[in-house]
């Protein structure tokens, strides 16, 4: 299943079907400090069809880490539990050029990991190549066809979207805000070395 964001940031966006449903909502304040609330809705069917009625699935207390940071929390059902506990840091290796792994249980009982890429975020089942997930940014449509941002979820993940989609929203936003940390250290160390002096 395709799932198509009108918005380019995950965390503010709804997510629509093919045909224009939309099918989840995630919203956070725009402006916070020291950290944000994202709340997610599903629509709901009512009497076998789909009306515009959106219950609460979940909510993240997301905090960006600090000295006195408070740890980012996901409730989900009846679970209010630490991201931490939630998504556990798997091994990654040094030399990889993403920002690391998150491993969670599904409700199938089977480990599923995220990995933080440079630009994006893939689900796979634990210790396989086999990919469950993957977030399409969007395309401009200068060198390719323009597309809207998306997240692809196939057939062996379709039984635990709602958990897919949360853990999805957390990572993204944890990566975004690595890859920004990332850009402001490179950028100052481009800076401290750009100011030499001007000898022949």
């Amino acid at each position: 299943m395709q799932l198509y964001l009108s918005n380019s940031r995950p965390w503010r966006t709804d997510y629509c079907t093919e045909d224009g449903v939309v099918l989840y909502k995630a919203d956070a304040p725009r402006f916070s400090w020291g950290g944000e609330t994202i709340s997610i809705t599903k629509l709901q069917p009512s009497a076998g069809n789909y009306q515009h009625n959106y219950a609460q699935l979940a909510e993240i207390e997301y905090h960006s880490g600090g000295l006195f940071s408070q740890d980012s929390r996901i409730k989900i059902g009846n679970r209010n539990l630490a991201a931490k506990e939630v998504l556990m840091k798997g091994h990654t290796k040094f030399w990889t050029s993403g920002y690391g792994e998150r491993i969670f249980a599904g409700p199938d009982g089977k480990m599923y990991v995220w990995k933080m890429g440079s630009d994006k975020c893939r689900l796979f089942l634990k210790d396989t190549e086999i990919l469950i997930a993957t977030f399409h940014r969007k395309h401009l449509g200068v060198l390719s066809d323009a597309r809207a941002a998306s997240l692809e979820i196939v057939p062996q993940g379709q039984h635990m979207m709602d958990d897919i989609l949360t853990t999805f929203i957390y990572m993204e936003r944890l990566r975004t805000q690595k890859a920004q940390a990332r850009n402001a250290a490179a950028s100052s160390a481009g800076a401290a070395g750009g100011g030499g002096g001007g000898g022949c």
